[in-house]
């Protein structure tokens, strides 16, 4: 009745022959590390060139409101007769002291939006990081857990076999 049940013990394969079998089904690791490898350095490539277009515009904008704060400076100095009149009474000197005031606030503003940006830019390359290393994390846990699920049923199939000789030796000796 075992026999009929389960078949010939000798047809099954072995545990070696059972996980080459079951190894064939899945892509070699070397392939998977390839694909990881190639999505990591793209998604790096994207983040270095995103990031770098954004710095260049900033770097752009911080050009043109410079040049257009510098025309607006030497628009509002007095000319003529009253930029002469200015120097006497000294008017001149305390409108170009506040013209430095307000070029060096300018110049903390800028200094401030590329830091703000700095810090930005870190953040989201620490964050593709710890995505890549969560991912490694994933695939290494899939990895242990395959590995385990394999030792599992070699000695569930070792088990299993030494199980179905006893019972077949037994009911031999019947």
């Amino acid at each position: 009745e075992l026999r009929q049940r389960f078949g010939n013990g000798e047809n099954l394969p072995s545990v070696d022959a059972a996980t080459e079998l079951a190894s064939s089904f899945s892509r070699p690791q070397s392939t998977i590390d390839a694909k990881a490898e190639f999505r990591r350095k793209t998604a790096v490539a994207e983040l270095v060139s995103r990031q770098r277009l954004e710095r260049e515009r900033l770097k752009a904008l911080h050009q043109e409101r410079r040049a257009s704060e510098l025309r607006e400076f030497n628009q509002s100095l007095p000319k003529g007769m009253r930029a002469a009149w200015a120097k006497l009474t000294g008017a001149w000197q305390d409108k170009v002291d506040k013209l430095a005031r307000d070029a060096f606030a300018c110049e903390q503003r800028d200094r401030a939006e590329i830091q703000e940006m700095i810090e930005r830019h870190l953040a989201e390359r620490q964050g593709l990081e710890r995505e890549f290393e969560r991912a490694d994390l994933a695939d290494q846990l899939h990895r242990d857990l395959l590995g385990l699920t394999l030792s599992y049923n070699r000695q569930r199939q070792a088990q299993i076999t030494k199980e179905l000789i006893e019972i077949i030796s037994g009911a031999e000796a019947l």
